[in-house]
């Protein structure tokens, strides 16, 4: 079933209303020096250079990525280790199938994360690989490249 939809348009969009969007809160990323630095871009690149070459998220960089996203769990994300935050982040970056990523983001342990926060931590770490939330289609559509049905994730 096609879809009319303006891609350009709403990438547009969305960059021009993104400051706004956020409110002035951006995610946060340590530097390999130890500076920590506010990801102002909706595109993430200077903060998923930093990750993947690391290969792991510090947990100030979890929370601000929940906060971010969905406020209201800020408890369970500050409930969370330094040591799961790591681990979890550090499994998710080495496996390679997109589907077990978000898996492992909203089974491996870490409070708080449901299948939205997954969607934005994976597109913090990999902004041209995003995970898609499709709403407009009277069910919940997952996907990375191809949408996939994946109600049994959320």
């Amino acid at each position: 079933m096609p879809y009319d939809f303006d891609l350009e348009y709403w990438i547009e969009q969305h960059v021009t209303a993104y400051p706004a969007d956020v409110g002035g809160k951006y995610p946060v990323y340590l530097e390999p020096n130890g500076i920590e630095r506010e990801e102002k871009s909706p595109y993430f690149e200077n903060m998923s250079e930093v990750l993947v070459k690391r290969g792991f998220l510090y947990k100030k960089e979890f929370v601000s990525i929940g906060k971010w996203k969905a406020h209201r769990q800020i408890n369970n994300y500050e409930a969370n280790s330094e040591e799961t935050v790591q681990k979890v982040t550090r499994d998710v970056l080495k496996e390679e199938n997109e589907m077990r990523k978000v898996k492992m983001l909203t089974n491996g342990g870490l409070r708080g994360v449901l299948v939205p926060v997954a969607s934005a931590i994976l597109t913090v770490i990999y902004p041209v690989n995003t995970v898609l939330r499709i709403t407009e289609l009277g069910e919940r559509y997952y996907g990375c490249g191809s949408y996939q049905k994946m109600d049994s994730l959320s």
